[in-house]
């Protein structure tokens, strides 16, 4: 009797109170929906009913204190990243005050940034310069013109101030009317210095009439210069100038109207050989003869040794082969045309008769030769 009274206890105790473990664990998964709550219609069981907590509120406010502990956690861990940042920098800092103090001072930072230098020629300047500087040469007033040059002239054909001056004196007495006008092309200029790419356009007519035309002569020439000028108190003086580029034309009767052009290098090392030629355009009834040559600048153009050829009507052109001077002295190609026209005297006899002369000139210049880079003939035979 006691024992089955035991066993029907025993089984009561099992039915009223489960294992703690797997109660736990359906009150984790309690679905109100699967296992829906029974309201009862009692007073008593309903007040009982509100004063248990809901599940679902339960979790939710789980949920909501766990994410403001992570928030709150994130939170310490950005100002605890935050203090070591600052730690590290300050760090750094006290260490580069340290090496400052300790090692050499290498950099100086100043205090205030530097003014610009000032005081550079506006190009309105120069320009000026160059208006002022044809005016005199259009006067030929060589008085004035010589305080434009500074006493240690020098340019790159090799002439001094006295050079100059000599050739500038010469010139102006054979072309009384000589005109010079200058096209300023670029500036490059410092407080003291300036260089000047210029281009110079010259007319002029010759003083004396030729005995074989009986006219006086036209020129014109186009140069273009690099002219170096410095800053002496508040005027601007020439103490060195390059010629690029030089070509003239003087022409003589009917040649004024007739057009030829030189070919030639503009540059050729020193005592070697290169070609030069002429084409000149024949006027129809009339044939030509010229002479192509070179001639050293060296105060002015010396032609010495002309041989004067028959032009072909069919190309107009003359060529032939120069050997430039190995004095380092640069040089011209110098041509004369000359013109002529069959015509006959009282008894009808043909004569030719010139009626046009042309002189043509252009500029080259002699490249000395570096004794520094010359090569054995060992060295030419391996290259080859």
């Amino acid at each position: 009797m006691k024992k089955n009274l035991f066993i029907i206890m025993l089984a009561f105790s099992l039915l009223a109170f489960p294992c703690g473990n797997s109660f736990a664990k359906k009150a984790k998964k309690y679905d109100p929906i699967k296992a829906p709550v029974v309201i009862k219609t009692e007073p008593e069981e309903k007040e009982v009913q509100e004063n248990i907590p809901d599940i679902n509120e339960i979790e939710v406010k789980e949920t909501k204190e766990k994410a403001a502990d992570v928030k709150k956690d994130a939170a310490d861990a950005v100002q605890e990243e935050s203090s070591e940042v600052v730690e590290t920098a300050d760090t750094k800092a006290e260490e580069k005050k340290e090496d400052v103090k300790t090692e050499p001072v290498v950099h100086i930072v100043p205090k205030e940034t530097p003014k610009l230098i000032k005081g550079n020629p506006s190009n309105t300047e120069i320009e000026k310069f160059f208006v002022d500087f044809a005016n005199l040469q259009n006067k030929h007033n060589i008085k004035a013109l010589k305080k434009v040059y500074t006493d240690d002239f020098i340019n790159t054909d090799g002439y001094n101030k006295t050079q100059l001056f000599a050739l500038m004196n010469r010139t102006y007495a054979a072309y009384p009317d000589l005109k010079t006008e200058y096209l300023v092309k670029s500036i490059s200029s410092t407080k003291h210095f300036a260089m000047a790419n210029v281009t110079q356009k010259v007319t002029a007519t010759t003083k004396d009439t030729s005995k074989i035309t009986k006219d006086k002569g036209t020129y014109t020439a186009t140069l273009e210069t690099i002219v170096y000028l410095k800053k002496i108190g508040k005027e601007w003086q020439i103490y060195s100038e390059a010629v690029l580029s030089e070509v003239s034309k003087l022409s003589y009767g009917m040649a004024k109207d007739v057009s030829g052009i030189i070919d030639a290098p503009q540059k050729v090392l020193a005592g070697s050989d290169y070609s030069a030629s002429v084409t000149v355009e024949t006027p129809s009834g009339y044939s030509s003869i010229a002479s192509v040559n070179n001639t050293q600048v060296v105060e002015g153009y010396n032609m010495s040794g002309e041989s004067f050829r028959q032009v072909p009507s069919d190309s107009g052109t003359v060529e032939r082969v120069l050997k430039a001077n190995n004095l380092n002295n640069n040089e011209a190609v110098v041509v004369s045309v000359g013109f002529t026209k069959l015509t006959q005297d009282m008894f009808k006899k043909a004569k030719m008769d010139i009626s046009g002369l042309m002189i043509l000139m252009r500029r080259v210049d002699i490249v000395p030769e570096n004794s520094n880079h010359k090569t054995d003939n060992k060295a030419k035979n391996e290259k080859k």
